[in-house]
């Protein structure tokens, strides 16, 4: 429940359904400047996770002016936040203040997880340093001028990512967030395959890919307003989720123009069939005959596979 003081007294004005949102991030904001009280009062008795599972995230408010330099869009700073969330969650492991943690999000896309592997060694955890490139880019007086470091992406990603800032459809933060959970030669792999499907385009008007294998993840590219039909994407959704073993494949649908870029996109979801499904037989089939050319992203896999 929300509520309003008024008359001296709270009244409730709104309730938030939890079921309703991707991600709960409980934010506590200090005057404090530049404060280590955000790296270390996780490990106070006293703050738990929201709900048992939400971890708490503790920054100063002059950190906001830092993350709005190095991560101007939406996509960038949620993802930031909420691989910040899960370290916040981590006992144990440590970095001084959240300019630390900025840098370590430049340097190491998913440094929870680095963290979380280094935990298996060790008791305590204990990073420094990541913060040198974040204050190194303040100084002389060019700063304003120059951009800030930030996490590369080949280009053929960058502009799907740019695009989904965008144009924003339904559940865009999910992919985008989806898109940048990719690390390294994975990114290049996509890239790759995106840059090579859509030469294509002009012989084959719609192309499509799975990418991805503990959360695959489907893509279409479609030449002009050309697109493939909504049941069309279901049927194969769901064949994704069976080829992929997955419960779930989140979709995205780029529409390119003729000279290359991106036009319209949309964003959806489908969850794999219950064998009760009346076309499960058919699925099953297709799914089988698709999983050799099933494209793997996972880290313990060399990506390979074809594509339609």
């Amino acid at each position: 429940p929300l509520y309003n003081r008024i008359d001296g007294e709270y009244v409730e004005v709104g309730r938030l359904r939890q079921r309703n949102f991707r991600m709960i991030l409980p934010i506590g904001l200090t005057i404090e400047a530049f404060t280590p009280f955000s790296a270390m009062s996780k490990e106070l008795a006293e703050i738990q996770p929201l709900l048992g599972k939400y971890p708490f995230i503790s920054m100063s408010v002059d950190d906001l002016f830092v993350l709005n330099r190095f991560l101007p869009t939406t996509g960038e700073l949620f993802h930031y936040l909420e691989v910040r969330q899960q370290v916040s969650g981590i006992p144990n492991a440590m970095l001084f203040d959240e300019i630390e943690h900025l840098g370590a999000y430049i340097a190491d896309n998913r440094f929870d997880m680095r963290i979380k592997d280094q935990l298996k060694e060790s008791d305590m955890v204990a990073w420094d340093s990541f913060g040198d490139a974040v204050d190194k880019h303040f100084e002389g007086d060019t700063w304003k001028t120059e951009p800030a470091p930030h996490q590369e992406y080949p280009e053929e990603l960058a502009a799907v990512l740019s695009a989904l800032d965008k144009y924003r459809p339904a559940g865009w933060l999910e992919m985008d967030a989806h898109i940048r959970n990719l690390s390294g030669s994975y990114r290049s792999n996509l890239a790759k395959l995106l840059m090579e499907l859509k030469a294509t385009l002009p012989e084959h008007p719609i192309r499509r890919l799975l990418f991805g294998d503990e959360s695959p993840m489907q893509i279409w590219l479609c030449r002009g307003d050309i697109e493939p039909s909504p049941q069309e994407m279901r049927y194969q959704g769901e064949v994704s989720c069976l080829a992929a073993n997955a419960p779930r494949v989140i979709v995205l649908r780029l529409s390119y123009h003729g000279k290359g870029g991106i036009t319209e996109l949309a964003c959806t979801s489908f969850t794999s069939p219950p064998v009760i499904q009346t076309n499960y037989p058919d699925l099953k089939r297709e799914s089988e005959r698709q999983h050799a050319r099933f494209v793997e992203s996972n880290q313990r896999k060399k990506p390979r596979g074809k594509r339609r």
